[in-house]
């Protein structure tokens, strides 16, 4: 049997995050030879950037949300 955890550390509706996680999951497993889904995701909503990552443990996918610090904003490729 499998799990899934969400983690959400931001003020997204937890609606809106499980819409996010649902847009990683359709992609597929592609991270550590095709077993773990995508190990970081990011994006802006309402020009703030979100990351979301992946850890898989035993059997269990982990996905955190948080909001990017203005330190490490634009740093990578946001989605829009």
């Amino acid at each position: 049997m499998r799990k899934i955890i969400i983690k959400n550390e931001t003020n997204i509706s937890d609606i809106d995050v499980l819409t996010l996680v649902l847009m990683i999951m359709e992609k597929g497993r592609i991270s550590k030879n095709k077993k773990q889904y995508i190990y970081l995701s990011c994006f802006e909503i309402n020009n703030i950037e979100y990351h979301i990552v992946t850890h898989l443990r035993k059997g269990t996918d982990i996905f955190t949300i948080y909001e990017v610090g203005e330190k490490y904003r634009g740093i990578f490729n946001v989605n829009k």
